[in-house]
């Protein structure tokens, strides 16, 4: 990592209450789109999205050819059962050209870090002092399915989910909002 991203990243003191997305410097051949902040509850983490990977949840061969007519150099760097990632040349043109592909992001400025990817939606948890009335109230707002486990599901596009998330994280209804993340399987 070169040293003008490392004074970057030392340097950079995001606030709690608003996503920071700044675009970094870097001379490896990964290449980083922008860097954005979020909020896990209190703790902020910083994500880097990579400017040559994008992923295509519930792979499909449609896709598979719209993905290769965009951008014939694209190889498939990686598949899961439910996600695919691409390596593309440039992942902002690639998912401009096909809209059923995504960001992919590692959680530091390494390649070697973990890979996540905003699907779609983010999961909420109320405060358990609202009121029935107001759980109804915010749950037809916001539109949200309600799981067996408290967890409420926002709906939103993917590449929404983390303003979305940062967003519904500073209402005083609700204690957290994070957007839901596809991660590939741990090794351990």
């Amino acid at each position: 990592m070169n040293a003008l991203v490392m004074a970057f990243l030392v340097t950079a003191a995001p606030g709690k209450s608003a996503a920071t997305v700044s675009p970094v410097e870097t001379t490896s051949a990964q290449g980083w789109a922008v860097k954005t902040s979020w909020h896990d509850g209190v703790k902020a983490r910083t994500i880097f999205e990579s400017s040559t990977l994008v992923a295509e949840v519930t792979p499909d061969e449609d896709t598979k050819a719209a993905v290769l007519a965009a951008a014939p150099e694209a190889v498939i760097s990686q598949q899961f059962p439910t996600v695919r990632l691409w390596q593309v040349k440039d992942a902002h043109k690639a998912r401009q050209a096909v809209s059923a592909l995504l960001p992919v992001y590692f959680d530091a400025a390494t390649t070697s870090a973990r890979k996540r990817v905003p699907v779609g939606g983010v999961n909420v948890f109320v405060k358990k002092t609202l009121s029935a009335a107001q759980r109804e109230a915010l749950q037809a707002e916001l539109q949200a399915t309600v799981a067996d486990s408290g967890m409420w599901k926002v709906p939103c596009e993917g590449v929404k989910a983390i303003a979305l998330a940062q967003t519904l994280g500073k209402r005083s209804e609700i204690d957290l909002a994070v957007p839901n993340w596809w991660l590939p399987p741990s090794k351990r």
